[in-house]
């Protein structure tokens, strides 16, 4: 629980200089991030219900969605389902035009049933939680961890939920999508910054080619410039997901919260 705990919370701050700097940075950390592990519980299980809920609704008949809730926001969502996660994953795995169909009613039913479990609750946030906020960590592994904590998963289904990261990508949108609402990761991040321990991700492509283009004459920055692009990368693959919705993302959390308040409704024409 503790590894994916950290996984997630490492994906809200964008990430500290490394470094001799580390233990100011916790200090601030402490100060300022005081979300209470009921709260980070509860934005965690919210994330996973909107998540789940969001792909089932992703993998409905483009008929059928477009009849319930926004349905432009639906349409669009589940066009870029279909498009990046569904049909890429059907080809891979030789799916005939029956066997999609099967595939999608019985992940439908599969993923409504899922969505309404009731997963762990965080104790307490200890140090080491706290000290993933301002660390470098490779989610990539985030879906086998979040498996690992769900009922028994259909093997077909589980394939397909590790494609392309899929559920562990769409679970972390949501989490990190809950929490930076609250103020108290605004103010985190704020102070951060106004010590120069945070990299604003905004400039970091200016940083990077700043040093590259001194590296030649200054070797010595050889681990600036490394850590830098590693803080890119990270970054990149936090919001891997949300690059495929570029166009409504502000809407997509509240239309997945509708969508799981709803579950029950919608799922009734599911046959």
């Amino acid at each position: 629980m503790s590894s994916l705990l950290q996984t997630l919370l490492s994906s809200l701050l964008d990430s500290p200089i490394a470094g001799k700097t580390a233990g100011k940075a916790i200090s601030i950390v402490k100060s300022h991030f005081t979300l209470s592990a009921e709260e980070i519980s509860t934005a965690y299980q919210n994330a996973y219900g909107y998540g789940l809920s969001a792909i089932g609704v992703g993998l409905s008949d483009p008929n059928f969605v477009q009849k319930i809730l926004n349905s432009k926001i639906t349409q669009e969502f589940a066009e870029k389902i279909d498009k990046h996660y569904l049909q890429p994953f059907a080809q891979e795995n030789g799916f005939s035009d029956e066997e999609l169909t099967v595939f999608r009613k019985n992940a439908i039913k599969s993923l409504k049933k899922l969505a309404k479990n009731k997963l762990f609750e965080v104790e307490r946030l200890t140090d080491d939680d706290l000290s993933a906020l301002i660390t470098l960590r490779d989610t990539s592994n985030l879906t086998d961890l979040l498996l690992e904590q769900m009922p028994a998963v259909d093997e077909k289904l589980a394939d397909f939920l590790r494609f392309e990261g899929l559920l562990g990508d769409s679970i972390l949108f949501f989490f990190r999508e809950i929490i930076r609402k609250d103020d108290r990761l605004e103010k985190t991040q704020a102070a951060l910054q106004r010590e120069h321990l945070c990299i604003e991700m905004h400039n970091i492509q200016d940083n990077i080619t700043q040093l590259k283009a001194i590296q030649a004459s200054l070797p010595q920055i050889t681990p600036q410039l490394e850590h830098l692009q590693e803080a890119q990368r990270r970054h990149e693959q936090v919001i891997r997901f949300s690059h495929r919705f570029d166009n409504n993302l502000s809407e997509i959390l509240e239309w997945a919260k509708n969508v799981f308040s709803t579950l029950e409704d919608i799922s009734k024409d599911v046959k």
